[in-house]
Order: structure tokens, then sequence, then C-alpha cells
């Protein structure tokens, strides 16, 4: 059993080692991931004919 997770042990010592490099990958993955989001919902905008201002909150409904 030590044998089989010491390859694991060893990756996530890798990290626990530098903090940086796990929050350089999250802060990519989360640029990634709000660029494909982005992209969604533009293609779900033209799909339905809306334009990005139509997709904003309307005034009055709780908002100033």
């Amino acid at each position: 059993m030590v044998t089989r997770l010491a390859p694991l042990q060893q990756r996530r010592k890798k990290y626990e080692d530098n903090p940086k490099q796990v929050w350089d990958i999250l802060e990519a993955g989360s640029a990634r991931a709000a660029s494909v989001a982005e992209a969604t919902m533009n293609e779900v905008r033209e799909a339905m004919k809306m334009s990005k201002q139509d997709a904003s909150p309307a005034q009055g409904a709780g908002g100033p």
C-alpha cells in the first residue's frame, strides 16, 4: 500500500513545497474557464438572438 501511494505523496509534496505554482495553476485554469464560458454565452446569445445588453438585469427589479 505504501509503495502505491508514494507517487501521489511525492506529487503532493511538490505542490506543498511550491504554493506559488499551485496559485499559478489555479489562476490559469480560472482564466481559461472564464474564456470558455464567455464564448459559450456568446453562442447562446447569438442562437437566442439576444445582445449582451439584453442579458443584463432589468432596472427597477431590485437594482438601482
